[in-house]
């Protein structure tokens, strides 16, 4: 379950918020509407990062649909 969230900021098709997860701590939360979402893109992007050799990608965490929206878990990064 997610406790909080702050809003981080909007893309094209999508908003990101700062959330917390007990057990986990403060994540970034990608929410894009389901009609927008290709499971297929997703795949192939988690495919090249999963093994998180990469330093400027963030790490997934996991991701699920709730309601009309596809929900990215990552870790949250603050640039500032």
């Amino acid at each position: 379950m997610l406790c909080y969230s702050i809003d981080l900021g909007e893309g094209g098709f999508s908003h990101v918020y700062m959330v917390y997860k007990e057990g986990i701590g403060i994540l970034a939360a990608k929410v894009i509407p389901y009609k927008e979402f290709s499971f297929s893109e997703f795949h192939v992007g988690f495919e090249h990062t999963k093994d998180g050799s990469n330093p400027f990608v963030l790490k997934y965490i996991e991701s699920f649909q709730t309601g009309d929206f596809a929900v990215i878990l990552m870790e949250y990064s603050n640039m500032k």
